[in-house]
């Protein structure tokens, strides 16, 4: 198999067990044909995902795939105007700073 095609399995996993956390309000944003479409690809995930609820996202054992599809997913459904106006301010920053670190 594909080996990029089994991270994308594995992070939708991923997402979906830190889905499991959000508050039912915020859930309810996301789209339930996206929600069967991340069950879909992570029923083929081999990884095992277990969320420290005392952890932040971003100290969560999970992949860089699942961060980033949870900040797309949050960009996508849940944010604000204003939040997602911060949102892209922080990913051109950082796309800047990966573009001076690669040349």
């Amino acid at each position: 198999m594909n080996m990029e095609k089994q991270e994308i399995y594995n992070a939708s996993l991923e997402v979906l067990r830190v889905i499991e956390y959000f508050e039912p309000d915020i859930s309810m944003k996301i789209p339930q044909d996206f929600k069967l479409k991340l069950k879909e690809l992570a029923s083929k995930a081999t990884n095992y995902v277990a969320i420290d609820t005392e952890k932040s996202l971003s100290e969560q054992n999970i992949s860089e795939i699942a961060k980033d599809l949870i900040a797309l997913i949050y960009y996508s459904y849940i944010a604000t105007d204003t939040e997602k106006i911060a949102l892209k301010e922080c990913w051109n920053k950082n796309r800047l700073r990966s573009f001076k670190w690669k040349n």
